[in-house]
C-alpha cells in the first residue's frame, strides 16, 4: 500500500474534495485533515514501520468512513476491512508491545 503515502493521500482528497456536490454542500475533507486530526500516541512505538502502518489505517478508514461511505457498496468495504486487518493481523504490534514491557 505504499502508494497511499502522505503527498498521494492529499492529491486524493483534494480531487474528491473539487468534485460537483449537491447545491448547498461543500466537503472539506482536506481541511479536516490538515487541521484538526492529529496521532495522539498512547503507546510509543520506536519501529517507524508500525507508525507507518498506524498512519495507513487510519487513511484507510477515513477514506472507507467518511470519504466515499456514500458511494461504495459492501464488497468495497469488505476490501478496505480486509487491508486494515492484514496490517494488524502479523505480530509487529504485539511483538513490540511486548518486548518492551
Amino acid at each position: 500500500m505504499g502508494h497511499l503515502n502522505v503527498s498521494i493521500w492529499f492529491r486524493i482528497i483534494t480531487s474528491i474534495d473539487d468534485i460537483d456536490n449537491p447545491p448547498g454542500y461543500k466537503p472539506r475533507y482536506r481541511e479536516f485533515l490538515k487541521n484538526q486530526s492529529y496521532y495522539k500516541k498512547v503507546i510509543e512505538f520506536e519501529d517507524p514501520e508500525i507508525v507507518k502502518k498506524i498512519h495507513l489505517n487510519f487513511r484507510i478508514s477515513y477514506l472507507r468512513d467518511s470519504v466515499v461511505s456514500s458511494i461504495i457498496d459492501d464488497p468495497l468495504t469488505n476490501q478496505f476491512n480486509t487491508v486494515t486487518q492484514n496490517n494488524f493481523n502479523d505480530n509487529l504490534f504485539l511483538d513490540h508491545i511486548l518486548q518492551q514491557s
